[in-house]
């Protein structure tokens, strides 16, 4: 079945602004976003036993360091509608550590906690092996108008997922489509955005699931506002030459040193050269500075120059990389201390051209 929606074990749930999906088979809740009581049926709670097998004899042996993972469903439905109460999921090493539904959309929940996001849809495919849901945050597609005529897109769907066959860690990502089956599920993530994290199911999966709506819920509530900054920043003139000085500064604002080392002088050379040359960039405003910096310490020597693309995408999201994108945006937006940067760029970019 290529919508992976085993019924009666599977059910998919989608608010009353998105209706029925192309599949017909969602329950739809006349709410503007779901909640914990609406989709209990899909929240069971998954018990724990020891693996055993049977031997030739009859009698039964424990498999050692494995364990039975098993869906209560008679726990959370009154009509079992044939299938049996104890579904099972999974015979993982006794390591393996569980992130039920339940866990998984409280952690949503909780990163949505005091943005306009709403939950829009939530189900278990693959004979409830699978749990995802999604939350529409403002638009679903926030859309930056730049000075120049042009529109840039940011990705606005929260995505938190988690498995309990082995095949998948807990995964939370943006992206522009919202999954309401198997397929539209791999399409999600197919078109993910910047957002991209992982709870591995180890013994401390708790604890992760418990620190990661304070990450997520960082990252909207800067996205939710971020568009005005960016707006303005892109109505900010810039010529190469101020460019470089802003960048340059940046480096020796909160340093008593005001000659630039080589490393500094370089990295800043870079952003400037993303600043005319990156991805969507005309090397005219501030917001062209901005995603050159931008890029950098996204994808650049910003992080590193030989990081792999997975330490790349850390450092970006969570390490040094992510201060200095938000530091460099602060002091973009910040009138005084965009000119004071410039000022001491400027003196600095001389001395080490001159020498």
């Amino acid at each position: 079945m290529a919508h992976g929606i085993q019924l009666p074990i599977d059910k998919v749930f989608s608010t009353e602004e998105y209706g029925y999906s192309w599949h017909q088979l969602d329950t739809i809740v006349n709410k503007p976003s779901i909640e914990l009581e609406d989709i209990k049926e899909i929240l069971p709670p998954i018990v724990e036993v020891p693996a055993a097998g049977k031997m030739p004899d009859g009698t039964y042996e424990d498999i050692p360091d494995r364990k039975i993972l098993m869906a209560n469903y008679g726990n959370v439905r009154s009509n079992l509608d044939g299938m049996k109460a104890m579904e099972p999921l999974h015979i993982p090493k006794n390591s393996y550590g569980v992130i039920s539904n339940q866990q998984w959309f409280e952690c949503l929940q909780k990163s949505i906690a005091g943005t306009d996001c709403k939950i829009t849809s939530a189900m278990t495919i693959n004979g409830g092996t699978k749990f995802i849901a999604s939350a529409k945050v403002g638009d679903n597609v926030m859309e930056l108008k730049r000075s120049n005529g042009s529109k840039e897109k940011i990705l606005m769907h929260l995505i938190l997922a988690t498995g309990h066959d082995g095949t998948m860690s807990g995964i939370a990502y943006d992206s522009g489509v919202r999954p309401i089956c198997y397929n539209t599920f791999k399409a999600s993530l197919m078109s993910k955005g910047d957002i991209s994290l992982k709870v591995r199911h180890t013994k401390n999966a708790d604890i992760a699931v418990e620190n990661l709506p304070s990450i997520l819920n960082a990252i909207l509530l800067n996205r939710v506002t971020i568009k005005e900054v960016l707006e303005y920043l892109d109505k900010c003139v810039v010529d190469d030459n101020d460019a470089m000085a802003m960048a340059a500064g940046y480096f020796l604002l909160d340093s008593e040193e005001k000659k630039l080392s080589t490393r500094s002088f370089n990295a800043a050379t870079e952003i400037v050269t993303l600043f005319n040359r990156g991805a969507g960039n005309n090397g005219e405003t501030l917001y062209d500075l901005w995603n050159g910096a931008t890029d950098y310490w996204t994808n650049g020597d910003g992080v590193g120059r030989k990081a792999d693309q997975t330490t790349k995408r850390y450092k970006a999201s969570f390490g040094l990389a992510a201060d200095h994108k938000q530091r460099f945006l602060n002091m973009l937006q910040d009138e005084d201390e965009r000119n004071r940067a410039k000022e001491i760029g400027a003196e600095a970019v001389a001395e080490a051209l001159a020498s």
